[in-house]
């Protein structure tokens, strides 16, 4: 008895670790108009429609006293080798190399939970995410956030600090900041010139974000308020650039089966770009909303979701998707799903490439469909 009781104190010492994660390959159709009205379309196997695939680790100590010690290390991946060049996104549909191990964007963070709330240092998911993952389809196919309908996507930042306060009468707080350039690109060393140059700069890149959230009973809300500062020393006016920030909020209500759901967001001094015969990238605002809703009947789940987006720019690329789902659950871990999506873009411009070679995009889609079915497990 002594023996097992000095064994069971040893292991318990250790911090405590849980393996998660999910596996989600999907079958794509995609059906592309351009601007100058040429088509293509092509089926691929894609990943991630309806989660992320990932392999999470998670790790606890007690520290006593209600105190724990806490981290994360998410590794996302896609389901092909790293030879392999024909991955894509089903959320982007943008060819990418596969990532066997190693974050590929996952959260990565360590911190200190107690009555106080949570502390995360790294890169943890800030506020705004909370908010624009909170729809039916979340992040992924039909959702609209590669699409940007919600503004420009947000997923976690680098060098964040993280903290989220204890629930209070259904309400949680939650601030991340991340930390901006250096005014010095070699502070630890001399001075060079590229940063005598911009001297003086200040918070250029650092990000506040902050969200408040409910729920209690039926009702689910939260709101955020993400923004990027291009402030700068005004005697270097060339480093100067306009704070980006987006506003973004959600709510649903549930009744039995039924959740109906809505949402938007208003951005101001987005990045875009503009131009007839080259890029030029500029700022300007857009705005957007969402209805949605999900019926559960047993083991499967109808979602619909209509998103719009008001564009502001002088492209006037406003843009309208709508998106129905539905899920079968297999099992607790095991779900086979299918989607459609539907998106259309005004005023689609035929746009080439500047002077300087560095546009990526040679046409904008005004149109384009996606049906897609996968298999996600959970363990």
């Amino acid at each position: 008895t002594l023996v097992a009781l000095a064994a069971f104190a040893s292991v318990s010492s250790f911090a405590q670790v849980v393996i998660s994660g999910a596996f989600d390959p999907t079958a794509v159709h995609a059906t592309t108009s351009y601007a100058d009205g040429t088509k293509a379309s092509q089926t691929n196997l894609a990943y991630n429609g309806r989660s992320t695939s990932r392999i999470q680790f998670d790790l606890t100590e007690d520290l006593g006293g209600g105190l724990k010690a806490i981290a994360r290390m998410e590794n996302d991946f896609q389901p092909n080798n790293t030879e392999d060049n024909y991955g894509k996104g089903a959320d982007l549909g943008q060819p990418a190399k596969g990532i066997n191990f190693g974050s590929g964007g996952g959260e990565i963070y360590t911190g200190l939970t107690g009555d106080f709330g949570a502390f995360k240092l790294g890169s943890p998911n800030t506020p705004t995410l909370s908010v624009q993952a909170g729809g039916l389809f979340g992040t992924k196919l039909g959702g609209g956030f590669g699409e940007g309908l919600g503004g420009t996507g947000h997923v976690r930042q680098s060098q964040t600090v993280n903290y989220t306060t204890p629930v209070m009468g259904g309400f949680t707080l939650a601030w991340g900041h991340t930390f901006g350039q250096n005014a010095d690109a070699n502070a630890y060393g001399s001075a060079s010139a590229a940063s005598a140059a911009v001297a003086g700069l200040k918070n250029a890149g650092s990000v506040d974000d902050f969200g408040a959230f409910y729920a209690n009973g039926p009702i689910n809300a939260g709101v955020s308020y993400y923004k990027l500062s291009g402030v700068a020393a005004a005697s270097v006016p060339t480093a100067s650039a306009l704070d980006n920030t987006l506003i973004s909020y959600i709510a649903s209500y549930t009744m039995g089966n039924l959740m109906l759901q809505v949402g938007g967001h208003s951005e101001t001094n987005a990045t875009v770009l503009t131009g007839a015969s080259s890029f030029t990238a500029t700022q300007a605002n857009n705005s957007g909303s969402f209805v949605g809703g999900k019926y559960m009947s047993g083991p499967v789940t109808y979602l619909f979701q209509v998103s719009n987006l008001s564009d502001n720019s002088v492209n006037n690329n406003n843009k309208h998707m709508s998106a129905m789902g539905l899920d079968y659950a297999l099992s607790k871990n095991t779900t086979v799903y299918a989607r459609y999506s539907n998106l259309t873009v005004d005023n689609a411009a035929s746009y080439v490439l500047n002077a300087t070679g560095t546009a990526v995009v040679t046409q904008q889609v005004a149109k384009q469909t996606k049906t897609a079915a996968g298999i996600q497990i959970n363990f």
